[in-house]
């Protein structure tokens, strides 16, 4: 029942209907797999590879030292420490109960969309959601983007590195001509390669080296934009080619990482020349505070995206332009991130 094949085959809305039909997740019977002793457990029974026997479960009860209670739930604590190929099964039932949870959750918050605007959206983007599978993906800019990937974007969740990859390259085609522009978006891999480099001249030969961009002539360019990882948190950096600066900016008003500004100013060194890349300054990058700790990589995406729009003492955007940035601007955490899920599945423009 919790294998991946099983899982897999099931629509959303086929598994939040089993799910809702499940007992609770409580049993009085806790067992600590630091203890855990893989040789005592019929292999066949670890890997899923036969139902097993009345006997066989016997035995497993045996060895975990509890009495099987009418479903059969068992509070396991520490499995992290008990190596995937050691109980597959166990890692199979976690893997499945994980990515239920995600869906519940992903459906419970388009359910409760706040103003009406945003619970039209949810209400279509939820009916296209329960008709899907695990394996689903949407087809964006020539990438293909599993539809579970879209889960992070919900309220209180943390964005991953493939989500905000995915927002680089979404920021990549849609911006490519915007009046403010040229600009370029470095991936998030480079940079994460970047720092890497850093510190660790061993790694010289890497495959993503500080060429990235080689054949790319940055005196086009106005700016470059990414986005930094740190640790247990999200940051944005944006290089100002004409202004020679780099800008760094977070939700929590840390400062800039050095790791990431030595990867920077080594990068436009390498590009640019020792001379040039003498004259940068880092300055602050405008990003919105909100209350949540859990919006920062939202936050790190409209700190680029609100730079991009901030218009130059020279520019001539129209007004009603610049206002409904400004409209945009002024969203809520949650707001954006049904904003995000909308660009990036492709169900609204731009603004």
């Amino acid at each position: 029942m919790f294998s991946k094949r099983w899982c897999d085959g099931k629509s959303f809305k086929q598994l939040l209907d089993f799910s809702a039909n499940l007992p609770g997740l409580v049993s009085k019977f806790s067992v600590d797999l630091k203890r855990f002793n893989p040789a005592k457990v019929p292999a066949e029974f670890c890997s899923l590879r036969y139902m097993p026997s009345t006997d066989d479960m016997a035995k497993v009860h045996h060895q975990l030292g509890v009495k099987p209670d009418h479903y059969l739930w068992v509070n396991f604590k520490n499995y992290y420490s008990v190596h995937r190929n050691d109980l597959p099964m166990l890692w199979q039932i976690v893997d499945t109960v994980s990515k239920l949870r995600e869906l519940q959750g992903m459906n419970g918050w388009l359910r409760n969309m706040g103003n009406e605007h945003d619970a039209k959206f949810a209400t279509h983007w939820r009916s296209q959601m329960l008709k899907f599978t695990l394996d689903s993906a949407f087809i964006r800019f020539g990438q293909k983007v599993q539809v579970t990937e879209f889960f992070k974007l919900r309220d209180g969740t943390w964005l991953n590195d493939g989500n905000l990859e995915f927002i680089l390259h979404f920021f990549r085609q849609e911006y490519k001509g915007h009046v403010h522009g040229p600009h370029l978006f470095i991936p998030l891999f480079v940079m994460n390669n970047w720092i890497r480099l850093v510190g660790n001249p061993d790694l010289e030969s890497y495959t993503i080296n500080w060429n990235w961009g080689i054949d790319i002539d940055l005196r086009e360019y106005k700016k470059a934009y990414t986005i930094v990882h740190m640790g247990d948190h999200w940051g944005a950096i944006a290089i100002d080619f004409e202004n020679r600066t780099i800008a760094f900016g977070d939700s929590m008003y840390r400062p800039a990482p050095p790791v990431a500004i030595t990867a920077v100013t080594r990068w436009i060194r390498e590009r640019l020349g020792h001379q040039e890349a003498q004259h940068y300054s880092l300055v602050r990058l405008a990003a919105k505070r909100p209350k949540d700790g859990a919006s920062c990589g939202v936050i790190a995406a409209l700190a680029i995206e609100n730079d991009i729009h901030t218009c130059p003492p020279e520019c001539s955007c129209s007004e009603s332009a610049n206002k409904a940035w400004e409209k945009v601007h002024s969203k809520s955490p949650n707001e954006l991130r049904v904003r995000y899920l909308s660009l990036l599945s492709g169900l609204s423009e731009v603004c």
